[in-house]
């Protein structure tokens, strides 16, 4: 009796296993029949919509061609322009990702650029903008002109910078149109900053590029090299002399006769500064003679060996009187 309960338990438990393998099977084979379905008819809705023709608003780069060795452009293209395409679907696809570059002939100063722009036969250029340009083109000239530094160097406390940063080359060969060239002063390193320098700097600066396309240079940077001292500050009073006076010599007077010096120089020439004889205080007699206010400017010597920095002079300007005589 009991054999015959498992036997039948048996049998009924395979056969609802059966059942579920065969519905599990089903359903996986409607959900491929489904897939396979919607694959077709995206399939085929693609390739009836890529058939029709449409309308598309590309930007295209530019680039110019055919350019003379001994000319060279004084104005440049744009860079870009905007070109509204019509063609069917599938060929405006290939275009939006392999978008054309609009080649410009410089063999004319008068360039159409909807000629000038080559596409796809199966495509047709509606509109182009802008729709003309004119490139302007000169004899290619070559000059040399210094390097001027845009770098800014800001020292940590107690330091301070007392010599001009050196840039190696100082100067460069730059090549273009006529007008452009002869316009050109100097070329400018890419404005970059330092940081708490507290001692000897060397970097490579890059130079500007801001006229790339209508100037070539011979270098694309610079090693700029500076130095950075601790500081100390110092004073001095100094007499002042008036040079340049006259054969005769009039009696020329200074109020005050004294003007006190302050200035800023590295600490290990302090000693030096301050006992230094080639500092010293004039006014010529020249400027006395020109001026119309009573009132002069002493002009201060500083030591060439020495890194001084002048800080303040006090006074900073003299009253001065000339005593003729009488005869």
């Amino acid at each position: 009796m009991a054999e015959q309960i498992w036997t039948r338990l048996f049998r009924s438990l395979r056969r609802q296993v059966q059942e579920r393998s065969y519905v599990q099977r089903s359903k996986a084979h409607r959900s491929a029949a489904v897939s396979l379905c919607v694959l077709i008819a995206v399939v085929l809705w693609l390739t009836l919509s890529l058939a029709d023709t449409y309308t598309y608003d590309v930007k295209l780069e530019t680039h110019v061609r055919d350019l003379h060795a001994d000319s060279a452009l004084a104005t440049l293209p744009p860079a870009f322009v905007d070109a509204r395409v019509s063609g069917i679907g599938t060929a405006l696809l290939r275009t939006r990702f392999n978008r054309p570059v609009l080649e410009i002939s410089t063999v004319g100063s008068e360039i159409d650029l909807r000629t000038a722009l080559e596409l796809s036969p199966e495509l047709a250029v509606m509109d182009v903008i802008p729709e003309r340009i004119h490139l302007a083109k000169e004899k290619r000239q070559t000059r040399r002109i210094p390097v001027v530094s845009r770098v800014v160097l800001e020292p940590i406390a107690s330091y301070d910078f007392f010599e001009k940063p050196v840039l190696d080359p100082d100067s460069v060969t730059i090549t273009g149109a006529g007008s452009v060239v002869g316009m050109m002063e100097a070329w400018p390193t890419a404005p970059v900053r330092y940081s708490r320098v507290s001692d000897t700097l060397t970097a490579i600066v890059p130079l500007a590029d801001t006229l790339a396309g209508l100037v070539t240079v011979d270098a694309t940077s610079a090693t700029l090299s500076a130095r950075a001292y601790r500081y100390t500050e110092a004073s001095r009073v100094l007499p002042v002399a008036v040079t340049e006076l006259p054969t005769a010599q009039p009696i020329v007077l200074l109020d005050p006769t004294e003007v006190e010096v302050i200035y800023r120089l590295p600490l290990f020439q302090y000693e030096a500064a301050q006992a230094a004889v080639d500092m010293f205080a004039t006014v010529s007699y020249e400027t006395i003679l020109v001026d119309t206010t009573a009132w002069v400017e002493p002009q201060i010597n500083l030591p060439e060996d020495l890194l001084i920095r002048l800080t303040e002079i006090s006074p900073p300007q003299l009253r001065y009187y000339i005593y003729i005589g009488t005869q």
